[in-house]
């Protein structure tokens, strides 16, 4: 949690797929997830509530990451959120 009324997590599961298609087409978002060693999902409130941010990360899981698909939603940015990817 990244205070008391945002939370985040690596956790496939929590992503809100029609928030993400607001930025990306549907097939890439669902590629992209399926494909990715890591994906990062941040809500607003609880866990598997408000989608409001996304990065996935691709990695090797040992020496190299990339960070990358990062968006907050234009209503929360500004609040230093972006930081926790």
């Amino acid at each position: 949690m990244i205070n008391k009324d945002f939370s985040s997590s690596t956790e496939k599961s929590y992503l809100n797929i029609d928030t993400l298609h607001e930025f990306l087409s549907k097939d890439k978002v669902i590629k992209s997830i399926n494909n990715s060693s890591i994906c990062f999902g941040l809500c607003k409130g609880k866990l598997n509530q408000k989608l409001i941010g996304f990065a996935r990360v691709i990695t090797n899981m040992m020496s190299f990451g990339c960070l990358t698909d990062v968006f907050i939603l234009n209503e929360y940015r500004g609040k230093g959120l972006g930081i926790c990817f």
